[in-house]
């Protein structure tokens, strides 16, 4: 008696969706880079203690909260063609050349990060609804092929090398803030 419609494609919520997801971008940057300047001074009063492992796990986070930042940014960007080049997603029924980078790289990320952005998980159900589920499903296990590469690279949870937490652990904004005893400069 009642059947559960599949979800079609509304324009119209498709294009709100896109600006609120640009918008929503932008406040997480500003915020995720405000904290990030939180944490990096608390790195630096860690290290003044002597909390040398302390300091590089918070390090470690403040590498990935970096990553998340500019997954933000090339994801906004790619909002921003979709919201540009709008009228050739309503008028096509398959993803053109100059949308389909865009809209796959979407649809993963609405994939992969939708439980944290609400936005971006209706954009990844609407481009599934646009283009069918089998290509929503095509996108998510062959992401090389699609996806933007520099997303799909940050996008790994890969642990930061630790020659890069050394680096940014003794970048000029952490280092006036603290002097290595002697011990930790014999142990390098």
């Amino acid at each position: 008696m009642f059947t559960s419609a599949q979800p079609r494609f509304d324009a119209n919520k498709c294009k709100v969706h896109l600006k609120m997801l640009a918008n929503r971008f932008k406040l997480l940057e500003g915020k995720k880079a405000n904290l990030n300047k939180q944490m990096q001074r608390a790195v630096a009063g860690l290290l003044r203690e002597g909390k040398s492992e302390s300091a590089r796990i918070q390090t470690e986070h403040i590498i990935r909260e970096d990553i998340t930042i500019e997954v933000y940014e090339v994801l906004r960007q790619h909002v921003d063609i979709l919201i540009a080049r709008f009228a050739v997603i309503i008028s096509e029924p398959e993803p053109r050349k100059e949308v389909q980078e865009s809209v796959c790289t979407l649809i993963y990320a609405g994939w992969l990060l939708g439980s944290e952005i609400p936005e971006l998980r209706a954009l990844h159900e609407q481009f599934a609804s646009k283009y069918g589920k089998p290509f929503a499903e095509e996108v998510t296990k062959n992401s090389s092929l699609y996806i933007n590469p520099r997303v799909l690279k940050k996008l790994q949870h890969d642990i930061p090398d630790p020659a890069l937490v050394d680096a940014v652990r003794s970048l000029d904004r952490v280092g006036p803030l603290w002097q290595p005893n002697r011990c930790e400069l014999t142990t390098q």
